[in-house]
């Protein structure tokens, strides 16, 4: 996937506000550039490593609103059954899937070896 910078975008912008801001210095030049997929992972090889090293998914990025609304809920005092089926509903995910990512979600990560 290729991802083209806007001269002049707002390098914190609601939408793809990650590469927005991975690529924020091509709003400086006046000719569009492009960085690849390559470019991103080399440019953050540290913290992806140090990712997946730690047992960190990738991918649960994408539910890390659904773990901040099950600590809300949870503070104000629902059921986790309620939370689970609440949270499968909105996220279209299976409840199994809502239960897997909250005990992912909630673990410790591994420490580093130094």
């Amino acid at each position: 996937m290729r991802v083209a910078a806007r001269p002049g975008a707002d390098a914190f912008s609601r939408d793809n506000s990650f590469f927005y801001y991975v690529i924020g210095w091509y709003k400086y030049t006046s000719k569009l550039e492009i960085m690849t997929v390559f470019d991103v992972l080399n440019l953050y090889q540290t913290p992806f490593e140090w990712m997946l090293d730690s047992g960190i998914h990738i991918e649960d990025v994408s539910y890390v609103g659904l773990y901040k609304e099950y600590i809300r809920m949870k503070k104000e005092g629902c059921k986790t059954t309620y939370i689970v089926v609440c949270l499968a509903e909105k996220y279209r995910i299976s409840e199994r899937k809502v239960y897997t990512l909250l005990k992912r979600l909630s673990q410790n990560c591994e420490p580093l070896e130094r």
